[in-house]
């Protein structure tokens, strides 16, 4: 089935007023309004790309933390602080500052986050 160039304008606006529409990119992730559960002063990484369905893993100690083993997935920084993400060399890829969240989120450089830096 092919759409007109208007159809196609028409559902492109649909899915972006939706919020549906987003296309991130997987080496960074992509900002997300969506609100994934996690509880208030935790940090949440989800084996999901959209957070949901999954299994979702949740850090609230300081110190360094091991990231288990994933490719795209999804994260929550619910704390008051940032949280750094660290490569397997210990060297920062990522600070995710409080209250930010990503979608589509490429794991596989991350091994280690800090929490309470």
């Amino acid at each position: 089935m092919r759409l007109t160039k208007r159809a196609a304008i028409a559902c492109g606006a649909a899915l972006l007023g939706a919020g549906l529409a987003a296309t991130p990119t997987a080496a960074a992730g992509a900002p997300s309004s969506a609100t994934l559960p996690c509880g208030r002063g935790s940090f949440c990484a989800y084996d999901d790309p959209n957070g949901l369905p999954g299994t979702v893993w949740t850090f609230s100690s300081c110190g360094f933390h091991e990231v288990p083993d994933r490719d795209l997935g999804a994260w929550v920084n619910a704390r008051q602080d940032s949280v750094r993400m660290y490569d397997k060399n210990g060297h920062v890829v990522l600070t995710a500052r409080p209250g930010e969240s990503r979608t589509h989120f490429d794991w596989s450089p991350i091994w280690y986050i800090r929490l309470c830096d």
